[in-house]
């Protein structure tokens, strides 16, 4: 079933959705994102209770594999030169905004390394300079 859904590659996330979506509901994995974590369960939790977190955690287990086989490929992602730099960046926050939704959180320190992973060749410069700054703005010795 995951052949079936496109690798998520930042234009094509409704169509991605879409089928994550469908192929976790036909395998009945759909419970962790339909609903919040439950509570943990303690000596005083019922059998329902039990199974519920039993399920509920069997499912997000399986749904964070599953995505992580369909994104792989974000992490290589580059600027390839055929839209503007804003362009570009805007592109990879929109895509971690809508990770986020999904209820996967990218690290802001994450996403900025991302995208200056993601960067051409003559970016060289900036990265470097980049990375000399310190937390609070300051170029480090």
């Amino acid at each position: 079933m995951v052949s079936t859904v496109p690798i998520l590659i930042g234009t094509n996330f409704s169509e991605w959705k879409e089928k994550v979506e469908f192929t976790l509901g036909v395998l009945d994995l759909e419970l962790a994102l339909r609903q919040d974590e439950p509570n943990p369960v303690t000596d005083e939790s019922t059998e329902e209770e039990y199974q519920l977190h039993k399920a509920w955690e069997r499912a997000n287990r399986l749904n964070i594999m599953f995505l992580r086989m369909t994104i792989a490929n974000l992490t290589t992602m580059k600027h390839d030169g055929t839209r503007s730099m804003h362009e570009h960046c805007i592109e990879m926050i929109d895509l971690a905004a809508k990770l986020k939704n999904l209820g996967l959180s990218v690290d802001d320190s994450f996403l900025v390394q991302f995208i200056l992973n993601s960067l051409p060749p003559q970016y060289g410069p900036f990265q470097i300079n980049y990375n000399a700054i310190d937390k609070n703005g300051r170029l480090m010795n």
